[in-house]
């Protein structure tokens, strides 16, 4: 056991990584197409979109969440999210700038049991750059608004 959390932090990326590494590609349902993992979906489980290491803590809840984003892909049959947007790819060039190019994100949401009595919900991204191939991009635990919460059940 680590002894602190950036080295569980390290162990546990070096255990998905693994994980990943093995996952072949995914047929998703929604787009009846497979969805493929490539390097920049792990690469975005450590650093955020401008490229900076994300805490540890989010770091690890993305890691733990990855185990469940291939079975989310495979069932995703209703889309929750799509956004798509005009942004910058890779590194800066010589000259200062960035190509940009147009990015599609897809986000499906489910609620997984994950022993009697504890359900935990995740969100799964699925992303296009330009015209290239859809692969997966992000996992994250969802925590989404309780609609519920202020609804009056005498209304």
């Amino acid at each position: 056991m680590a002894d602190t959390e950036a080295e569980y932090c390290a162990q546990l990326k070096v255990q998905t990584k693994a994980s990943y590494d093995a996952t072949k590609p995914v047929r998703c349902p929604y787009f009846g197409e497979e969805i493929v993992f490539t390097s920049e979906g792990f690469h975005h489980l450590q650093y955020d979109t401008s490229g900076t290491d994300r805490l540890k803590k989010d770091q690890i809840r993305r890691y733990k969440s990855f185990v469940y984003a291939p079975v989310i892909i495979k069932k995703a049959g209703t889309l929750q999210q799509h956004r798509r947007y005009v942004g910058p790819i890779g590194r800066k060039k010589g000259d200062g700038f960035r190509v940009v190019k147009t990015i599609e994100n897809w986000c499906f949401v489910a609620l997984l049991p994950i022993r009697p009595g504890k359900d935990v919900c995740v969100k799964v991204v699925i992303r296009m750059v330009g015209d290239g191939p859809k692969h997966f991009y992000s996992v994250m635990p969802f925590r989404g608004p309780d609609y519920l919460a202020d609804a009056d059940p005498e209304s």
